[in-house]
């Protein structure tokens, strides 16, 4: 299985948009289209396994509001947070979500030589994203209340 970050065209976003669409994307990212996610991030990119796009990734910094609005007081503004889902339903546990997870980490630190933090935020009922960015490196730091919708578990992975 080889896994890829592709950067986005024109031609993936009514692929993402139709992922954005099913139901296991919605329950996690809301009822969203493409042209909704916030575009003042760090990058985006289409997840591709065996040359077949599968999944969406983004990566940000968040502000300071943000942060300060989930009682993530301690985190600084200049770690990478990272959001991810895997659209195509019959490519699900299949370990692609990990493997982009560390593409994107690889590309990261190849990128720049200071010290990073990437976080990740995942439900405490959503046992298959904690369990994801567990096997890419991250461990559970806190869980703070993200009202309305709910516990969220903080997973940090500090750059070595």
């Amino acid at each position: 299985m080889v896994i890829e970050l592709k950067d986005i065209a024109d031609s993936d976003i009514p692929i993402i948009n139709r992922w954005l669409t099913l139901e296991h994307v919605i329950r996690r990212w809301g009822n969203v289209a493409f042209e909704d996610l916030p575009t003042q991030g760090l990058g985006n990119a289409v997840i591709v396994c065996d040359g077949l796009p599968v999944g969406y990734i983004q990566w940000q910094h968040p502000s300071r509001s943000e942060l300060d609005t989930a009682g993530l007081y301690d985190i600084p503004t200049d770690i990478v947070d990272i959001d991810i889902f895997i659209g195509e339903i019959s490519m699900l546990r299949r370990g692609i979500g990990h493997c982009a997870v560390r593409c994107l980490i690889e590309r990261i630190n190849h990128q720049f030589s200071t010290p990073i933090v990437y976080m990740a935020c995942a439900a405490i009922d959503n046992s298959a994203s904690i369990g994801m960015f567990e096997k890419a490196g991250f461990k559970q730091d806190r869980v703070f209340d993200d009202a309305p919708d709910g516990g969220l578990h903080v997973l940090l992975l500090y750059r070595s």
